[in-house]
């Protein structure tokens, strides 16, 4: 399995991209880091692809995390416009929702 992910094609780290900017899902991520290591090791070569295409192609999918109080906000790193409220998304959805996100 290593193996085949160090040398996945670069057509699959853009489809990957275009996924996650299309849905911004927690499972579109969970594909990007599930490319990222195997068996809990690193795949540095995957890494540095990763960085460098979001970093060069996609810096609108860069967010900021700021502290505030007791929340939590994402903001854009271009425009440092708020993206996310967690107190917010918290009062809207309820505590139990809001930790499923991560649980796919």
């Amino acid at each position: 399995a290593e193996e085949l992910l160090q040398h996945l094609d670069s057509t699959v780290f853009e489809q990957q991209l275009s996924a996650l900017r299309a849905v911004r899902s927690a499972k579109a991520v969970l594909l990007i880091i599930q490319s990222c290591r195997c068996n809990g090791v690193p795949l540095s070569k995957n890494q540095q692809r990763w960085a460098r295409l979001v970093l060069e192609q996609a810096p609108d999918l860069i967010y900021v995390m700021e502290l505030r109080g007791d929340n939590v906000v994402l903001c854009d790193a271009q425009t440092g416009r708020t993206v996310l409220d967690v107190m917010a998304l918290h009062r809207k959805m309820g505590e139990e929702k809001v930790l499923q996100v991560g649980e796919i």
